[in-house]
């Protein structure tokens, strides 16, 4: 009985040992894919990393421009209103010669 207890191992680790060296060599594999993925979730990050600072330069830009153009907006609107207000100004002054010239006529 005893050499048939010892024939079985024998006999299921001939049966079984490719196969735990095909899963072996699998799961190296896998291993190696995930080194593989995290290298390029790195280099992913450090390009996510790089982009985003670019666009808030890039927005700190716009934003700088924005607010020269808005000024720039400011002053040209007081410089028309100040022209609409001298030319109303002169309309009175117009009309007041007008009446005063009737007035003398």
């Amino acid at each position: 009985m005893g050499a048939a207890v010892e024939k079985v191992p024998g006999w299921l680790e001939r049966l079984l040992l490719p196969k735990l060296s095909e899963i072996k060599g699998e799961l190296a594999g896998v291993r190696g894919e995930i080194t593989a993925v995290r290298g390029e979730l790195a280099a992913l990050r450090s390009d996510v990393a790089r982009v985003e600072g670019t666009t808030k330069s890039d927005i700190a830009r716009v934003d700088l421009k924005i607010d020269s153009l808005r000024s720039e907006l400011k002053a040209d609107i007081r410089t028309v209103d100040q022209r609409v207000v001298e030319m109303g100004l002169r309309v009175d002054v117009v009309r007041e010669l007008d009446d005063l010239r009737a007035q003398v006529a």
